[in-house]
């Protein structure tokens, strides 16, 4: 998931893992040599204290300018509303999810314009919100 990140920010991605891997990720998705893995968080599986600490370095490119959501800004929660419009007498339901995104209470106003029946609005969960960052806003329907 973090490195379809990195490719769909168009940024690197330095992830630090307690359970997994941890890894230095270019733009492109790549990743830069010496990831490491680290297994699941269970204390009968942890390392023994003898082992030595261990450290992942490297050098990742900085990105300077704008990031594609900085260039096309709320493209996408537009094109929801419009297709939502469009299906709303199909919608049987309809679902909200989100990672506080400062538009949320404009974005659910306007999705009320478009759509009459109750849209259930839910904040990702720690691992997805993880993943994808703050400001994050996702949604997703039934058509009956």
């Amino acid at each position: 998931m973090s490195r379809l990140r990195a490719v769909e920010t168009g940024r690197s991605i330095a992830r630090p893992a307690y359970s997994g891997v941890s890894a230095l990720i270019l733009p492109t998705g790549e990743l830069l040599p010496g990831a490491l893995e680290v297994g699941p968080v269970d204390p009968r599986r942890a390392p023994v204290p003898e082992e030595p600490a261990r450290m992942l370095r490297g050098r990742l490119p900085r990105r300077h300018g704008l990031t594609p959501y900085a260039r096309f800004g709320d493209l996408f929660a537009a094109q929801v509303l419009e297709h939502v419009e469009e299906q709303s007498g199909n919608i049987s339901r309809l679902c909200v999810v989100h990672s506080e995104p400062v538009e949320l209470p404009d974005f659910l106003g306007d999705l009320a314009g478009v759509y009459a029946g109750e849209t259930m609005v839910a904040r990702f969960g720690p691992v997805v919100g993880t993943h994808i960052g703050p400001g994050a806003l996702g949604v997703t329907y039934l058509v009956a």
